[in-house]
């Protein structure tokens, strides 16, 4: 008996067709929220806040992000870092798009590295008179 299997292309299509049913992408820009900082802005102005939105679906940027949260905590006691989890299509509505934050700006576009995370801080903390 011979098995047969996807080609690696097919398999990336059909699992992208079966995300994008969970979680269709938005067609215009507008519709796409952001995210909110969680602290009031007193809280924000004494610390860099560092947020990180994220889903399970792909372990190889589960694992940069929580590398890149553990590099974040161990820069500076001023650095407050949150995780939100995407679970549910509601969560998407309230946090967007799956990425990670300093200050409510997303400094990287897809996996970031640890050296390029603390220079970004550090800009940020000097910036904030935190350093």
């Amino acid at each position: 008996m011979r098995i047969r299997t996807l080609p690696p292309f097919a398999i990336l299509v059909l699992t992208t067709l079966v995300a994008c049913q969970a979680v269709p992408i938005p067609t215009s820009p507008a519709v796409v929220p952001t995210l909110t900082p969680t602290s009031p802005p007193s809280a924000l102005a004494m610390s860099l806040n560092v947020e990180v939105v994220m889903n399970y679906e792909c372990p190889f940027m589960v694992a940069n992000y929580r590398k890149l949260m553990a590099k974040a905590e161990e820069l500076s006691d001023r650095v407050e870092v949150t995780e939100y989890p995407l679970k549910e299509r509601r969560d998407v509505e309230k946090y967007g798009e799956m990425n990670l934050y300093i200050d409510g700006e997303a400094p990287f576009f897809g996996p970031g590295k640890e050296e390029e995370l603390e220079r970004i801080i550090q800009e940020h903390l000097e910036k904030k008179g935190l350093a």
